[in-house]
């Protein structure tokens, strides 16, 4: 890719950055990239929750979880 001859390495692009080099070549300003990386997101988030709420894992997971891992640091007990 240009990205990583520019760069002197390989550069993996993630979903944002597929979708920003997309944009550009739609000519969409860059000012306005983020916005859509917002909205993308959003949209991710709200259908993390719709599942949760379906389907609760986040709190099986953290109950497994949370007694396996010592708490280390400020706070711990």
């Amino acid at each position: 890719m240009a990205v990583g001859a520019v760069a002197g390495r390989p550069i993996t692009l993630n979903a944002t950055g597929a979708v920003a080099a997309l944009l550009g070549e739609l000519g969409i300003p860059t000012r306005v990239m983020r916005g859509f990386a917002v909205i993308s997101r959003a949209a991710g988030l709200v259908a993390h929750m719709v599942e949760e709420q379906q389907s609760p894992s986040g709190r099986l997971i953290r109950d497994t979880v949370e007694p396996a891992i010592p708490c280390v640091g400020k706070g711990a007990a």
